[in-house]
């Protein structure tokens, strides 16, 4: 079964190497549903002969109810297989909140995380979060709400020049 799971993650770091979009990572991962069926038949397998309350029967039944999270990323390209990238992308953060914690005002702390996450957002889609932000800002108040998704970040670069919402290199 180690083999399968090395397999899933074997299909999304192919992905990421080669830097897929959506479209050509849905594709890529179609290897992907055999094996998960192989999975689920091994589980279903195993779990006829291990006993509800042991550690074995225990770990079975939690796979299985995994299952259905793999079937989604398996059908849905925009679902990663882990959270690494998020949880690199919001350390900062939470080391930022730590060390401001009685920086000011206590309700200042929602402020900060809302700056948190909107620069590393930004900074995920490669998009330049100063621009960003300063473009967003100016219409956040006159901004039809049906209309926000176009402020997002990753939605927000499709609308500007790719030479000014890039992230400098440095």
């Amino acid at each position: 079964m180690l083999v399968e799971l090395q397999a899933f993650c074997r299909i999304e770091r192919e992905a990421r190497e080669a830097m897929m979009f959506f479209e050509e990572r849905h594709a890529h991962r179609q290897h992907a549903p055999p094996i998960l069926q192989e999975i689920k038949a091994r589980l279903h397998h195993n779990n006829m002969h291990a006993l509800p309350k042991s550690a074995m029967g225990k770990a079975i039944g939690y796979m299985l109810r995994q299952c259905s999270t793999l079937e989604a990323y398996t059908r849905d390209s925009r679902v990663e297989i882990d959270n690494n990238l998020v949880e690199n992308v919001i350390r900062p953060v939470v080391l930022g909140r730590k060390n401001y914690r009685y920086a000011g005002a206590h309700e200042s702390d929602k402020c900060h995380a809302l700056i948190y996450s909107s620069v590393a957002t930004a900074k995920l889609h490669n998009v330049e979060p100063y621009a960003y932000s300063k473009d967003v800002l100016t219409k956040f108040t006159d901004h039809p709400h049906h209309k926000f998704a176009g402020l997002l970040s990753q939605n927000w670069r499709q609308s500007r020049s790719a030479i000014e919402c890039l992230v400098p290199l440095s």
